[in-house]
């Protein structure tokens, strides 16, 4: 989110009809065990908990029909953990309900997970001694798939239970350690790793192998703010370890980025058109210091046509063909269940995809666990995602390098006059009828330890994403018209990972400026 709060009411698609593909089929990529791995520890440090942590027996049944509906059932037993493993903390192996869920709603997308037995309305978890019985509705073509690979199915699902598992043994060895040190060390930090260098590389290359870019926006929002401003805000994030920058706009002030940037450290430079029609006659005045072009930020079918932007993209490359070049737009747009022709023109557009995801908007009822308990979970949802959609020949036929612009997650809410917030409500609860209230209405938390969370979900499973955005702007007032229509509280003016420079977010320890 942007200079101006540019954003126009999200989004296109009701968000009850976005649920049925939000979330692949492929049980096996979506459960792939990722690189565990908090950023302050080693990979021995990870293998260590894991040998200690014996994997859990998964016994996934028979597909069976009861009260006249589909369904299986998942047994999961944890193993007896040897005496002395874990620190002493055997009950920190125990992390199945969420997982099973998201499994539950993997195999099955929007219909599950939902109890098989028709008397009850929630989920039904059996729990028998260290068993514990996870029952689910499924439809005739999940049953179909399950009978076929059920062993697969398992084996993933007994993969990501023991990695999410490992996870929470490593989180947890962690706090104890910064605990013992932090009247000494401060709040813990990353250890120090020198910044990748993409001097050397081209614009796309930089994106797919370094991580330490991010957005950078006008703080004042239109575009006027002083060079001084700008210069202090950027020489700021280089010292910090940021070399790529990516901008909304050259209008105003704004256009004198690319010089500023390159003076205070930044190496990269790719320079957003916010309206591209207007804009797109100054790149010629900024292109020795720019090292690619973003045309437009989520404005198809609204401030412009997909006609329209195909006819600048092709307009850029040509007069500059030594610039990178390609287009933003929320990524619902680029699935073919959206629209087909948009999607396939979208995925084609410049020399890299660059979309906008952003699971914090997107509607994940509460009752399907997915955020309620653990925004780790909502960054497993994005990669997911973007393996199903965004890769693949079917998905990708160019195989262009896909690049997530924006993926954010707000530590506050603020109330506005279309949103009031209401006291926080029960997972799974409605939203008020006096109004929208969005803790109630998905579940997201939103919180700087929830901020934090997300985003090493995402740094963890190799999420190649830009960082964003870098400080809190109070001036946004994004108050969105309530569910479904738009979005309750006010998220604008607190996605920053710092509230201002050098009051830094629980987040900024986990800010990676290495490569992938």
């Amino acid at each position: 989110m942007t200079t101006m709060q540019r954003r126009s009411p999200r989004h296109g698609t009701a968000p009850a009809a976005r649920l049925a593909r939000l979330v692949p089929l492929c049980l096996v990529a979506a459960f792939a065990v990722p690189a565990v791995a908090a950023a302050a520890r080693t990979p021995t440090d990870e293998a260590d908990v894991a040998s200690e942590l014996p994997a859990p027996d998964v016994a996934l049944g028979t597909p069976t029909v009861e009260d006249g509906r589909a369904g299986v059932c998942v047994s999961v037993r944890w193993r007896p953990v040897p005496d002395g493993a874990l620190d002493g903390r055997p009950a920190d192996r125990v992390a199945s309900t969420g997982t099973v869920r998201l499994f539950a709603y993997a195999i099955d997308g929007a219909s599950g997970p939902v109890q098989l037995a028709a008397a009850e309305r929630r989920d039904r978890v059996d729990l028998d001694g260290d068993r514990e019985r996870y029952c689910f509705r499924l439809s005739g073509e999940a049953t179909r798939r399950l009978r076929a690979d059920g062993a697969t199915s398992a084996a993933a699902l007994r993969d990501r239970l023991l990695a999410d598992a490992v996870q929470a043994v490593d989180r947890d060895r962690d706090r104890a350690a910064d605990a013992i040190g932090a009247d000494e060390a401060g709040p813990p930090q990353l250890a120090a790793k020198a910044p990748c260098d993409m001097a050397r590389l081209s614009a796309v290359t930089a994106l797919t192998t370094c991580r330490n870019w991010v957005v950078y926006a006008s703080p004042n929002l239109n575009d006027s703010a002083p060079a001084a401003t700008i210069e202090a805000e950027l020489r700021f994030l280089a010292n910090q370890g940021f070399r790529g920058v990516v901008t909304y706009t050259v209008n105003g002030t704004m256009s004198q980025v690319p010089q500023i940037a390159r003076k205070v450290g930044f190496q990269k430079v790719i320079v957003g058109l916010w309206n591209p029609g207007a804009e797109i006659g100054r790149i010629d005045a900024i292109k020795q210091q720019a090292d690619g072009i973003v045309v437009g930020n989520e404005g198809i079918q609204r401030r412009y046509t997909i006609d329209q932007l195909e006819g600048w993209v092709r307009q850029l490359k040509s007069s500059y063909p030594k610039l990178a070049v390609t287009a933003t737009n929320e990524w619902y747009w680029y699935l073919p269940s959206n629209n087909a022709d948009v999607a396939r023109r979208l995925m084609a557009l410049g020399d890299f995809v660059f979309p906008n995801l952003h699971a914090f908007w997107d509607a994940n009822p509460a009752s399907n666990g997915l955020f309620s308990a653990n925004p780790n979970l909502a960054a497993q949802f994005t990669k997911a995602n973007l393996d199903q959609f965004f890769t693949g020949r079917a998905a990708n036929p160019l195989g262009l390098p896909v690049i997530l612009k924006e993926a954010w997650w707000p530590d506050r809410l603020t109330a506005g006059p279309n949103c009031p917030l209401q006291p926080n409500a029960p997972p799974g609860a409605p939203p008020p009828p006096s109004g929208p209230q969005w803790q109630a209405w998905n579940g997201a938390p939103y919180s700087e330890a929830a901020q934090r969370a997300f985003f090493a979900g995402l740094t963890a499973r190799g999420v190649k994403f830009v960082w964003g955005e870098p400080f809190d702007m109070p001036a946004k007032a994004e108050c969105k018209a309530p569910p479904p229509a738009g979005y309750g509280g006010l998220a604008g003016p607190h996605w920053g990972l710092w509230r201002a420079p050098g009051q830094p977010k629980q987040v900024v320890s986990a800010i990676d400026y290495g490569r992938y």
